[in-house]
């Protein structure tokens, strides 16, 4: 019983004349009879929302656990469920009350960011400030709203991006409303006279999980998601018709999430299906076989990130690899590229190897340092990899880009830090990036 989550539920030799050789026992079940807050909490939230677990019915481990899981996704909250006899004159055997200690600090958090991660076309410094809501409806929620662009902007180029989402749990699930839109302008020179060539997308997703399965070492979730992508391209204000595009779809995924003793490993599976839905449109490229808003895509991703001792100095090992399979062919939106500060570092996302299929593993190595008065940071040291393949891949300069980093990252007060020196440790031959790249971002919270 204990080890599938029935920890107040009982068994009991009763008593009893053995002379007849039988042994009786009792089962005295192990129920909820009230959940509430206790005098400490400085906040109340939904507890219907977050717990799984309703009075009446058998207390279960597992369902604590999702329960505290729920409260402590909002960031701003702390949350302790402690269970306890149940007392009075009412109380049966076996029954057991959940006390929980729930505080908030506020609602609102704020963050402003910035780092160089952006192209020489539209601005290399980028800018973000996001605004979130912590439990705006009571029910355990999150919202935020974010908005972005080139630092750097001039009349020539520039970026301009925006962001919102919400989410809410209930027990075992979870629904998550996103979306985003983004926009960009360049200038390009003609024979003649000088163009300004623009563009937008946006992105709607509709995502419900649920968790399957839960243990003492271990999560399984479930999750379907519908999703709509748009993007339009202008010349002069003028649209590219040939160059429109309407993408809509499902994808399916389960998560696995385990804890190998201090090693945590996660592992994500996930099939991508475009269908026609939303007055979706056929991709350009379809006519002759060369992409399709129909696709079918196979990705998968493994992440583990291990701590471990090494002559008295506490190290940190993660590794992450990220992988996809197309059973059709994909127009440039859905391929997988290479090249840049969150796929194979050490190039300036400049060029690109892009291609149908393929993967990238990121690999570091962190220490811990402590700065005095300057705050708490790591330095590590990265190594990443990362190969494509497919039709497209043929017109590629190559298909592989390994890279290097070296840096730091850490926290001050409210701001945080990561900086970085990468060089290329292979590439093809003509791949035009530059052979040291520093990067650098900053991130304010308040």
């Amino acid at each position: 019983m204990l080890e599938h989550g029935y920890v107040t539920s009982r068994v009991m030799v009763v008593p009893q004349n053995l002379k007849d050789g039988v042994l009786n026992v009792a089962f005295i079940p192990g129920v909820l009879r009230a959940i509430r807050f206790t005098q400490e909490s400085t906040a109340s939230t939904s507890l219907f929302a977050a717990l799984p677990s309703k009075p009446g019915e058998l207390l279960q481990l597992r369902d604590i656990e999702q329960g505290l899981e729920n409260l402590k996704r909002v960031p701003t909250a702390d949350a302790d469920i402690q269970i306890t006899p149940a007392e009075g004159h009412e109380a049966e055997p076996g029954q057991s009350d959940l006390m929980i200690t729930y505080k908030n600090i506020s609602p609102l958090r704020s963050n402003v960011a910035m780092d160089n991660g952006g192209t020489k076309s539209t601005g290399k410094l980028q800018g973000t400030g996001t605004v979130s809501w912590d439990n705006p409806l009571g029910l355990n929620d999150l919202m935020y709203f974010s908005f972005g662009g080139g630092v750097d902007n001039g009349g020539s180029r520039g970026t301009e991006t925006r962001a919102a989402q919400y989410s809410l749990p209930f027990g075992y699930w979870l629904l998550a409303l996103s979306g985003s839109y983004n926009q960009y302008h360049q200038g390009v020179a003609g024979a003649y006279q000088n163009y300004t060539y623009s563009g937008e997308s946006s992105n709607l997703d509709l995502k419900l999980s649920w968790v399957v399965f839960r243990n003492a070492s271990s999560k399984t979730t479930a999750g379907i998601k519908a999703f709509q992508r748009t993007s339009n391209n202008y010349i002069d204000d003028v649209e590219i018709d040939v160059q429109r595009r309407r993408t809509s779809g499902f994808e399916l995924s389960l998560n696995q999430r385990s804890y190998l003793g201090n090693a945590i490993l996660d592992a994500n599976l996930a099939y991508k299906r475009g269908t026609g839905a939303f007055a979706a449109l056929h991709a350009p490229e379809e006519p002759f076989g060369e992409g399709t808003s129909r696709m079918k895509l196979y990705i998968a991703d493994l992440a583990l990130t291990k701590p471990f001792e090494l002559g008295g100095t506490k190290l940190r090992f993660t590794s992450n690899w990220h992988g996809q399979w197309n059973k059709t062919p994909l127009t440039p939106q859905d391929r997988l590229g290479i090249g840049g500060r969150y796929t194979v570092r050490s190039f300036d996302g400049e060029s690109t190897l892009l291609a149908e299929r393929g993967w990238y593993w990121r690999n570091e190595l962190s220490a811990p340092l402590s700065l005095g008065v300057a705050g708490n940071a790591e330095a590590f040291v990265g190594l990443d990899t990362g190969h494509v393949s497919g039709p497209s891949a043929q017109y590629l300069v190559g298909q592989s880009l390994t890279g290097a980093a070296i840096g730091l990252r850490g926290a001050w007060r409210n701001l945080s830090y990561e900086v970085f020196v990468a060089t290329p440790v292979k590439k093809p031959e003509h791949f035009r990036t530059s052979h040291t790249n520093l990067a650098l971002s900053l991130a304010y919270s308040f």
